[in-house]
């Protein structure tokens, strides 16, 4: 709380007031794309769990559903695959 406060208090001596509620309007979009993100591994973790025997066209399918609802749009929904994909593939080259 303490902390919060320093923070708004340097950001409106650099940035001024408005450039201060632009920062705090990035940082409350980050943190409920955070949240949203997190509940969709969840949801997506338990997806897979409970359906094992999903051919891959129906599995990525489904999943493309659930990212679609849980981001707001289907390109977002893609966008996050394809990351998904990237760190994966990053993580079996270390």
């Amino acid at each position: 709380q303490e902390r919060d406060t320093k923070e708004k208090e340097i950001r409106i001596r650099y940035f001024g007031k408005e450039g201060n509620e632009r920062i705090e309007k990035v940082l409350k979009d980050m943190k409920e794309e955070e949240e949203r993100i997190t509940k969709l591994e969840k949801e997506e973790a338990n997806f897979l769990k409970n359906n094992p025997n999903l051919s891959a066209s129906e599995r990525d399918k489904k999943l493309l559903e659930m990212r679609t609802q849980a981001l707001g749009s289907k390109e977002l929904a893609e966008e996050y695959g394809r990351r998904l994909e990237y760190e994966k593939t990053l993580n079996k080259s270390q």
